[in-house]
């Protein structure tokens, strides 16, 4: 009985030791992150006159740490990328009549694969690089309201790809929340590198960068 006892108590405390080890070197982080951010297209000089407008970027991160200083990173996320005009509005005769606005939104789901290199104690700086995947969700163009006509929404997502590819870049700080969280603050840039637009006569391709704010939990 009293072997049985020793056996038992030194099975429990290596189970102990190792969780305790285990959650120390805290292989794993998962969270969330989002933030604001500007988003542009490039291709041909059909879409000149459209301008940079606001993103957005918020999702799920996973991250396995490989060593102290390298990280693997992944995710799902929801951007939102676009752009807008604003374009003089005339009446039935012609005559100048103020001016509106359309803008061009376009909803993804994306998945990154970056590789995350770190660096410090208190605060870690980091630098995260990789290629991305998006899925198009939908593509609104948005006519805003004009003198008295309402704000009018048609969707275009079937004059798009469903695929975008490209490759995703940032740099951040982060530090330590207690024992087991992580806050971070990262500027991302995601480079669109597949041309999206359904005809080839006018090519299209993305660009956002954020400000995103991350929050996970390490185990």
């Amino acid at each position: 009985m009293k072997i049985r006892n020793i056996v038992f108590t030194t099975l429990f405390a290596l189970a102990f030791f190792s969780v305790t080890a285990s959650a120390q070197s805290h292989k794993w982080q998962i969270g969330v992150e989002g933030g604001p951010g500007i988003s542009s297209m490039r291709g041909d000089t059909f879409w000149d006159p459209y301008n940079p407008a606001l993103a957005y970027y918020c999702g799920v991160a996973v991250q396995y740490n490989v060593s102290r200083h390298f990280s693997l990173k992944t995710g799902l996320a929801l951007e939102r990328k676009g752009t807008y005009a604003e374009f003089s509005m005339t009446d039935q005769f012609g005559r100048p009549a103020g001016k509106s606005k359309i803008h061009n939104n376009f909803y993804y789901s994306s998945i990154p694969l970056l590789g995350h290199l770190s660096f410090g104690n208190k605060f870690k700086f980091f630098i995260n690089a990789g290629p991305y995947v998006a899925f198009l969700l939908n593509q609104v163009m948005v006519l805003k309201p004009w003198r008295h006509q309402p704000e009018m929404r048609v969707d275009r997502t079937e004059n798009y790809k469903r695929l975008d590819l490209g490759i995703a870049g940032g740099i951040g700080v982060g530090t330590q929340l207690g024992e087991l969280f992580f806050l971070s603050l990262e500027v991302r840039d995601n480079l669109g590198l597949y041309q999206i637009y359904g005809s080839e006569h006018f090519p299209k391709r993305t660009n956002a960068a954020y400000a995103i704010v991350g929050l996970a939990y390490q185990f």
